[in-house]
């Protein structure tokens, strides 16, 4: 088993998967989408996809947890219109906890977005799937 200094202070790993959108919000045309993730301190992006209200990313980040972050931090996901010439505009986010993935098999999920414009009262998601493994979990399946 590995040493406790390889570990101190992490909780596990969380796996997710950012699979795709559904319903964008359009202002005065397509939007050219990519998501942020953001977790404490860290962020992470996927790429962008040209004029569409329904990309498909199928994007993977593995989110190390400390035991101090599980109550603190929430997983914030904010999808953004891509502009090579202006400013890149906030379509809309949502936020999930950690804990919501559990250590069952991969939870797939549909999270509404708060959007920062109406979309006519389309309901615009945010398509994930994750899971949390603890650093026990880990260790039991590799040792």
């Amino acid at each position: 088993m590995l040493g406790t200094d390889h570990h101190d202070g992490v909780a596990g790993i969380l796996s997710l998967d950012v699979i795709g959108a559904q319903n964008l919000p359009t202002t005065h045309r397509l939007p050219n989408p990519f998501t942020v993730i953001s977790y404490g301190r860290r962020a992470y992006r996927t790429r962008w996809h040209r004029s569409t209200i329904s990309p498909n990313w199928g994007e993977s980040v593995q989110l190390v947890v400390r035991k101090g972050e599980l109550e603190k931090y929430l997983i914030v996901l904010s999808v953004y219109d891509y502009d090579r010439m202006g400013y890149n505009q906030c379509l809309g986010t949502t936020n999930v906890k950690v804990q919501f993935f559990g250590e069952q098999p991969e939870k797939q999920c549909k999270l509404a977005l708060q959007l920062q414009n109406d979309n006519e009262g389309q309901e615009s998601l945010l398509l994930l799937k994750g899971q949390f493994r603890t650093i026990e979990s880990i260790e039991t399946e590799l040792w």
